[in-house]
């Protein structure tokens, strides 16, 4: 609902009055001519469009003959209440790991800066909203169990695999959690086990934080089954710090609980100094370096 006040204040005798108008996408929803001093409250309802980007309009004409009125809008309102989520975020027909994920990567965010990730409608976007949409989405896997299918059919790009591996984090620590949201649960895991599978490449990722102190994450993904592990130098080329990751399977390691990690040690276990070091990854045959920049 948007909710509004129109007033005329005329400084002079001989006012000739003042139109007010609302468009809403273009359309005329409200029109009022006032000639009078004095306030009029109005409102315009916005629930056919829920969860939709409107454009409102406000117009206003304070006539030719008097240049003493003065046309006002004031106590300008959009609220929400009474509209309730039907859990599909991204707004594509169907509720699925989609929607998951878009919660997933808005965790935290108070308000929300996109309104249809807070899909309880709180104001804030944490574990709840990702229970709303899990219970959702599991009730429709106990419905048609092929459900499951679908889990081919979204795309296992990195950004989508940081956001499933958190949703699945939090949903796994829900203590006390109804069948609906364990089937989710399943839902998410069979799809990072086919997302792992389905990668093409081997990469090294960048770390986060950069810069940082004391700590850092390296995330990267392996095409292949093979032996990981890093070399860390200083500026002039140094051996700094030798880390062996161990084998590892195909798959995406992106998240902090997977991906590689440097405590900004050195090989006799003593913090280094702040500056420039540079991070060699070796994944089988695959050699990549990035810069790593830590700061005290």
């Amino acid at each position: 609902m948007f909710s509004f006040s129109v007033g005329l204040l005329v400084e002079n005798d001989g006012s000739d009055g003042a139109s007010f108008a609302v468009f809403l996408n273009g359309q005329n929803r409200f029109e009022q001519f006032i000639q009078a001093p004095g306030w009029i409250d109005a409102q315009i309802l916005l629930s056919e469009h829920a969860g939709e980007t409107v454009l409102l309009e406000l117009m206003t004409d304070s006539g030719e003959k008097n240049d003493w009125d003065w046309a006002h809008w004031a106590d300008l309102f959009i609220t929400a209440k009474g509209v309730e989520s039907n859990g599909d975020v991204n707004q594509d027909g169907i509720i699925n790991i989609l929607d998951i994920i878009l919660v997933a990567q808005n965790l935290g965010q108070k308000p929300p800066s996109n309104p249809r990730v807070d899909a309880n409608r709180d104001g804030q976007v944490n574990i709840l909203d990702l229970v709303f949409i899990a219970e959702l989405l599991g009730e429709k896997v106990v419905a048609a169990p092929s459900q499951m299918d679908i889990v081919k059919g979204i795309p296992s790009s990195t950004k989508n695999v940081i956001g499933v591996r958190r949703a699945l984090n939090e949903l796994e620590a829900v203590p006390k959690r109804s069948h609906s949201v364990e089937m989710t649960i399943q839902f998410l895991r069979a799809w990072l086990a086919n997302a792992d599978r389905d990668v093409r490449e081997t990469k090294l990722l960048p770390n986060y934080p950069n810069p940082f102190n004391p700590e850092t994450w390296i995330p990267y993904q392996l095409a292949k089954a093979t032996d990981v592990s890093m070399r860390i130098y200083d500026v002039s080329g140094h051996l700094v710090r030798t880390i062996s990751v161990g084998f590892k399977p195909v798959g995406y390691y992106l998240t902090r609980e997977r991906a590689a990690y440097w405590d900004g040690r050195n090989k006799v276990g003593e913090p280094v100094s702040s500056g420039v070091y540079f991070l060699q990854f070796v994944a089988g045959d695959f050699t990549a370096t990035q810069r790593v920049v830590i700061v005290k």
